[in-house]
């Protein structure tokens, strides 16, 4: 069972249960998306790291919910790689061709499937979709109804929640700059 839980550290961490109470398989580590960014360093992406790693035991199966440059450190945890979920964008987050870039998208697909685990993709990740501007009269999520039509486009998930961006194109229109067919 998998638990999209945002949460501080310990709490996602009980989400794992007990021996006697077993929890969540996965309860998703977002540390690699809501603590670190673009701007973050190498020491960020290994606090948010060795904080995760602190608390993973014998029953505990770790994961990640990946941004960038996650490999870099990866070595560091090689024992415990026997089941890494991993996901390098997620239904509440702008798309990763978006936060990154489209010219990354095909290099952070490859980072993902290429780590040790279980890959996961969010739908169209892997085509390097980017997020679509939402107008205020197709508005859905609630939380940016919620902020109303002034506020809407700070918040909105919609961008990112959009369906297949296809058309009659090469590649179905989404081949990001880096791919060749």
């Amino acid at each position: 069972m998998m638990g999209e839980i945002y949460a501080s550290l310990e709490d996602t961490v009980r989400y794992y249960g007990t021996k006697e109470r077993p929890g969540c398989h996965y309860p998703f580590n977002f540390n690699l998306i809501m603590n670190v960014n673009q701007a973050s360093n190498s020491t960020h992406f290994k606090t948010a790291i060795d904080s995760w790693m602190a608390v993973m035991n014998e029953d505990r199966w770790p994961n990640w919910v990946v941004s960038t440059q996650y490999a870099v450190f990866f070595s560091t945890y090689s024992h415990v790689s026997h089941c890494f979920p991993k996901q390098i964008g997620n239904h509440d987050q702008k798309r990763v061709a978006t936060r990154y870039g489209p010219e990354l998208a095909d290099t952070l697909n490859i980072l993902s499937l290429s780590l040790p685990g279980t890959a996961m993709t969010y739908n169209g990740e892997e085509i390097g979709m980017t997020d679509n501007f939402i107008r205020w009269e197709d508005t859905l999520d609630p939380q940016a109804i919620n902020k109303g039509k002034d506020g809407y486009l700070a918040v909105s998930r919609d961008p990112c929640r959009t369906p297949m961006q296809w058309d009659d194109s090469l590649a179905a229109g989404n081949v990001a700059p880096s791919s060749s067919f």
